[in-house]
């Protein structure tokens, strides 16, 4: 087909109507065979002429084909009398049944195939493997989308879910009918993950039966005839295979006092791995429950030089210790996993800072304007503020589809809503001085304040931390005598973790203890010589919530020391897991730590061991 430049003709169409015909016009030639054997030949002409042959495998698929076709079309020509052979069936399940490229028998190997297409290799040895009643024939579901009754109405060559087992059995037959020499069938007789009992299918029950000539015999018998079944425990040391196997069998068979002596000596990092299971199931806190000794002078915020603390390092600290040490002192990140979900266009962590940008952008006009929100007069003015953020992020990140968006939007515009009510009640006392501050993070454009370098944050026992943080807003209160300040940090989620008071006592939540010595700072630095900071309210305008404010007062000296105990498990690098499962819900190191419940079983019970007394800021935490 030639290219051509401009627009379409009428030549140009005619031209490509033609050479199209060409390109299938042997396929119209053959593809309505009048008889077995112009059907025969038209596959043939079909593979000649129309199937890809790029590599040498193609090459001898293409060669088995018609070697396999032209053998048959010799035997009806020799057959004088009709067949009852549906050509087209048999041309279908032609490329399944044809194998090329194999081997034939060779010592020490195994040939493995699928149980519906296997039996061509010739060899006088065959397993069939698998035949428990799970496996096969198997249970029938029907498509929910397509019912056998439809099927059944569209045409009677569909295959039904009802006769599903019935064709599997009949392929096993026709398995049978291909071996030749002495096979051997077997099935799992017990699922080690699950801890389950598994029975033989019926196919396996039935040979059973004929084998052993009981006709009317039940699965109890089948079980005496067969015998004790075979596992990776060989029954002696002789049959074994493997080296596994012949360890096994060897230690379970006679009884040895210092079997595990043995085992250690040979398998070295299985006796490691004892000692650490050993360690960790007892009441001592060790090196394998996350006690890294020596190794922690550079992970020490209260050394010159340490690590620059952040809330959500400290609230990770608080939740988990050991997860904290994995995050921030070994740096572990689980990859990076693209999951694409049908319903949700944003992730809660980008909702989070479109919902952030938009309360930004609408109090930034607030402070430029010295006015007060007015809900009547601002929500177009705010829903306008929501669409131009939606636009922009619809181009950051891309939609699944439209039905998604519009969920989102909706959310993100009852929050909004929310927000607009909330400020208008609190903007007879309270107004935004400040968005977006931030201290020891990198330059923010759109801060109103920003200051590039850590704040040093004295704690009770006289030592000192460095922090950072990002401060969502400073409020002020309308006084003309006195500077009074609120802090404002806003929740897209749900706030049940916030109204559950122990979390602010064991250091699972202390964004407001340190952001409010950050403010302060902060205001200082702004030449307010003495800031007084009333209180930090967490703010949740989602749909949920609607406009919950949980207040918490930042002179609470209890909750101060919080951040002192946290940096010492740091200082005392005593990293133990938590003993509450709850923390590990949404863990990111759960494949480390494996099942929650036992792991936070051996910390629970070292927490109570008064001796270990590196745990003792833990323990205070959790009231241990």
């Amino acid at each position: 087909m030639k290219n051509h430049v401009g627009p379409p003709t009428k030549k140009h169409g005619i031209n490509d109507y033609r050479a199209l015909l060409e390109l299938t016009n042997g396929l119209l030639l053959i593809s309505q065979p009048s008889d077995m054997m112009t059907t025969l030949d038209s596959a043939l002409f079909f593979l000649e002429n129309f199937a890809r042959s790029g590599t040498e495998f193609d090459n001898y698929s293409k060669l088995a084909l018609k070697l396999k076709i032209q053998e048959l079309r010799g035997w009806l020509e020799n057959e004088s009398d009709s067949t009852k052979l549906d050509i087209f069936d048999w041309l279908m399940t032609l490329p399944d049944e044809t194998r090329v490229m194999g081997s034939g028998p060779q010592p020490g190997k195994l040939h493995t195939a699928n149980l519906a297409s296997g039996g061509h290799s010739g060899r006088i040895f065959t397993f069939i493997l698998g035949l428990d009643d799970t496996r096969f024939p198997g249970a029938t579901f029907q498509d929910p989308a397509f019912l056998d009754h439809e099927k059944e109405r569209i045409s009677p060559d569909l295959t039904l879910a009802a006769t599903e087992p019935k064709q599997k059995v009949l392929k096993l037959a026709r398995l049978f009918a291909r071996l030749r020499g002495s096979v051997t069938l077997g099935f799992t007789s017990h699922d080690i993950l699950e801890d389950r009992a598994l029975f033989p299918s019926s196919a396996l029950f039935s040979a059973f039966r004929i084998l052993s000539n009981q006709r009317e015999s039940d699965q109890e018998r089948m079980f005496e005839w067969l015998g004790a079944p075979a596992s990776v425990a060989a029954s002696s040391s002789d049959i074994a295979i493997e080296s596994n196997e012949w360890w096994l069998s060897f230690l379970c068979d006679r009884d040895y006092q210092n079997a595990r002596d043995i085992v250690a000596q040979n398998f070295p990092n299985l006796a490691r791995g004892s000692i650490a299971l050993e360690k960790r199931c007892s009441d001592t806190f060790t090196e394998y429950d996350g006690f890294i000794g020596g190794f922690c002078k550079d992970m020490d915020p209260t050394t010159p030089g340490g690590p620059v603390l952040s809330a959500s390092a400290l609230e990770t600290l608080g939740s988990c210790p050991l997860r904290y040490f994995f995050r921030y002192a070994l740096g572990l990140k689980p990859p990076d996993e693209v999951e694409l979900d049908p319903t949700r266009w944003l992730d809660p962590m980008q909702f989070g800072n479109l919902a952030h940008e938009v309360f930004y952008t609408f109090g930034a006009e607030l402070i430029k304007e010295r006015r007060k929100p007015l809900y009547e007069r601002d929500l177009p003015k705010l829903l306008k503020v929501v669409d131009v953020c939606i636009k922009r992020h619809q181009f950051l990140v891309p939609a699944p589809n439209d039905s998604a968006v519009r969920r989102q939007i909706l959310e993100l515009e009852s929050a909004a809503k929310v927000f607009l009510v909330e400020e208008e009640i609190i903007s007879h006392k309270w107004r935004p001085t400040m968005l977006e501050a931030s201290i020891g993070l990198a330059a923010n454009p759109e801060a109103t304040v920003t200051l590039p370098d850590p704040m040093s944050l004295r704690l009770s026992d006289g030592s000192t931390v460095r922090t950072r943080g990002k401060i969502d807003r400073v409020d002020k209160y309308d006084s003309e005598t006195e500077s009074i300040f609120r802090i404002v940090d806003y929740k897209l989620g749900s706030s049940y973790k916030y109204e559950q008071g122990r979390n602010f006592s064991r250091g699972s939540i202390v964004q407001h203890i340190l952001y409010s010595q950050l403010a302060e700072n902060l205001l200082r630095h702004s030449n307010i010589h003495t800031p007084i900071i009333h209180d930090f309210v967490y703010f949740f305008p989602g749909i949920k919530t609607r406009g919950l404010r949980i207040h918490r007062s930042p002179k609470n000296e209890t909750e101060f020391d919080v951040i002192g105990n946290l940096c010492k498990i740091i200082s005392n690098a005593a990293f133990i897991a938590t003993n509450d499962s709850k923390d590990c819900k949404y863990c990111d190191y759960l494949i480390i730590c494996d099942d929650p419940k036992t792991q936070t079983k051996f910390s629970l019970a070292k927490l109570k061991n008064s001796r270990n007394k590196l745990l003792d800021p833990v323990r205070e935490l959790r009231g241990i």
